[in-house]
């Protein structure tokens, strides 16, 4: 607890084969009892040895293990367990008193007296001396008995915490746990530990809080002190009984499902569970033929080797085509059109696992394939990515290098800068200084850190790492776009003009329809209308830049899902059926509109239906281009 190392017990597989293993032991320990047989071993039960159970001895016990079951989660503040070890221990007296049934073993005499006895260490002197020459016997055995009681503790919290959802300080706990065991043996009492039967038993009860759990071991105490000759006449077959039923109620269900699915195949892809439940199985076995420890640490060393073995996997999760794939930016048609053109000279990667030297050569590869495609612009989606080493970082310099002997950048997006830095050493690029990063919720600052310590930070530069891969993708659009002259006209009557809404409109058309708009301007950060509001009026964006935003369910959040640009038109549905608004608009930056409400687009009909029905036509067609990038974009996201 004092090195903060209980939480290596977190590994799941290896938790569910301890809980397995535990139950299976008592499992084991508990039926020579259960069957009348405690003089013989599972292997001559199995040999044989089970024609010779006591049938007494099974009525009893198997009465105690059905009453534990009929009885769980039926009865509030009364344990199933207890419920089942009254019934078996009254079956078992009134069929010994009235039915003259043979005696079988009980629990016997507790000596409470001798438990107040006086410590050890307290009794006259010591001889020191001696003490001190054999001290390396009593420190080995401590700290072997400290060891093994804290590991027994450590992982039944865990296999609690798994069924309770709450999550405990397991070093913490382990630390109280070692002061307490020193005070009891200084008193000359043996060490205490959790114990997944005590507190299955518990949990079943009921019992999920640490009152609950200080409470039940009071109440313990208070059976054992005032109904000691209850305690000593409860038949072993009972007791064992009811620790029968606990184990098979502790055995983790979780894995019980992963094999069946694995062998009936009812699961999609059954080969994800072999790893974990092949872990599971040898820390079972080994519990079994060895020990419960050394079980634990052959599990450890076998997920240790999986994990070696899995850095080896494939670190590209998927390639995205800059052509198939645009950014959530709503564009003008020419601009879409040249980018369904020109998009192949962006690339999106997406990097999982460890980007260390076994992986390395297989991203390499795909890069290379990709700039044989004619990719200049290299995204790389960070988002899946566990860990980089040096080599790791040498690639992402490399690929810059070659992004840029290719005329484009190389970008990194999905990762979380390190904000504990200190802002005055934050470099700044191209004489100006880094733009705001959009930041998401990753905890991939330990990968900031190894950037910046390997000087790929540095190289690439901070304006080119974006959090967010639909960020960086608008960012290599736009340049692309500037290349080709096709950003966008910079005057009004251009905009508006070339636009595709008005396509097949003369300018004397065009300026008749001003009649039936309304211009409206509208500052930074200023909203068009909300999410859920009435409105019957589309807009045409003239100048300036806005962001499309929906309500996150739940919270005060809202989430981006689109970016208008000049030359764009928006809430054309509200003409159509003056539903509620399904999204938030908001201004980026200064931007002006014309609308057009439902009542003045029926005048427009009326008054001239010929360009009433051009404008509806380019609408439709806008619609449909809309679906198809749409489609497309979900097309390469399936694959």
């Amino acid at each position: 607890g004092v090195l903060r190392l209980g939480h290596v017990v977190s590994y799941v597989p290896v938790l569910a084969g301890f809980v397995n293993a535990s139950a299976l032991i008592v499992l084991i320990t508990s039926l020579p009892m259960l069957l009348g047989l405690p003089d013989l071993s599972i292997i001559e039960i199995v040999n044989g040895g089970i024609a010779h159970a006591s049938l007494w001895a099974v009525l009893v016990s198997g009465l105690t293990i059905l009453c534990n079951f009929v009885f769980e989660g039926r009865i509030r503040f009364i344990p199933a367990a207890l419920v089942g070890l009254v019934a078996g221990s009254l079956t078992y007296h009134l069929g010994m008193h009235f039915t003259a049934q043979p005696a079988g073993p009980e629990i016997g005499h507790i000596d409470l007296l001798g438990m107040l006895k006086m410590p050890l260490l307290l009794e006259g002197s010591v001889n020191w001396p001696a003490l001190l020459q054999e001290a390396d016997i009593p420190l080995l055995g401590g700290l072997s008995i400290g060891l093994l009681s804290a590991f027994n503790s450590a992982l039944t919290g865990a296999s609690l915490d798994m069924q309770t959802g709450v999550e405990s300080n397991v070093n913490q706990d382990l630390r109280t746990q070692g002061l307490i065991n020193a005070l009891m043996g200084v008193l000359g009492y043996l060490p205490a530990s959790g114990a997944l039967s005590r507190s299955t038993a518990a949990l079943n009860g009921g019992a999920k809080t640490r009152a609950a759990n200080v409470g039940v071991g009071i109440m313990f105490a208070l059976i054992l002190a005032l109904l000691a000759p209850l305690v000593a006449a409860l038949p072993l077959w009972a007791t064992s009984g009811m620790l029968f039923a606990t184990a098979v109620q502790a055995l983790d269900k979780g894995t019980i499902e992963k094999i069946r699915g694995i062998v009936s195949r009812s699961v999609p892809y059954p080969r994800v569970l072999v790893g974990d439940v092949v872990v599971t199985l040898v820390v079972v076995v080994s519990a079994l033929a060895l020990n419960l420890i050394a079980a634990i640490v052959v599990g450890i060393l076998l997920a240790v080797a999986l994990f070696v073995l899995g850095m080896g996997r494939d670190p590209v999760r998927r390639t995205i085509d800059g052509s198939k794939y645009h950014s959530k930016v709503l564009r003008p048609s020419i601009q879409t059109q040249l980018l369904e053109r020109e998009g192949h000279r962006i690339a999106i990667i997406e990097v999982q696992g460890a980007l260390f030297f076994g992986a390395c050569a297989r991203l390499h590869s795909k890069a290379r394939e990709l700039f044989g495609r004619g990719a200049e612009f290299l995204i790389l989606d960070l988002r899946h990515m566990t860990s980089i080493d040096s080599t790791g970082c040498a690639l992402l310099r490399t690929l810059s290098i070659q992004c840029a002997e290719a005329g484009g950048h190389l970008l990194i997006s999905r990762v979380e800068p390190e904000r504990r830095l200190n802002p005055s050493v934050r470099r700044v690029h191209q004489g100006k200084p880094a733009k705001p990063l959009f930041v998401e919720r990753a905890p991939l600052r330990w990968i900031w850190l190894n950037l910046e310590a390997n000087g790929v930070i540095s190289m690439i530069g901070e304006e080119w790492i974006c959090g967010d891969t639909d960020i960086a993708l608008a960012i290599c659009e736009d340049i692309l776009l500037d290349r080709y002259g096709k950003s966008g006209p910079v005057q009004r009557r251009g905009i508006i003009a070339s636009s595709s809404s008005f396509a097949g409109l003369s300018r004397k058309q065009i300026s008749s329809i001003g009649r039936y708009t309304k211009r409206h301007w509208f500052a930074k950060d200023e909203t068009v209308f909300v999410q859920g509001s009435v409105g019957t009026q589309a807009y045409f964006l003239v100048t300036g830049r806005m962001d499309v935003l929906i309500d996150i369910a739940g919270s005060v959040r809202k989430r981006r899902v689109s970016s208008l640009t000049e030359g764009t038109v928006f809430a054309e549905m509200g003409l159509i059926d003056g539903a509620l608004r399904s999204a938030t608009i908001r201004a980026v930056r200064p931007s002006a509109c014309f609308s057009i409400n439902a009542e003045n687009f029926d005048r427009l009909q009326a008054d001239m239906p010929d360009v009433a029905l051009v404008l509806l036509r380019n609408l439709n067609r806008q619609f449909a281009n809309r679906l198809r990038l749409a489609n497309a974009i979900i097309s390469e996201l399936e694959q």
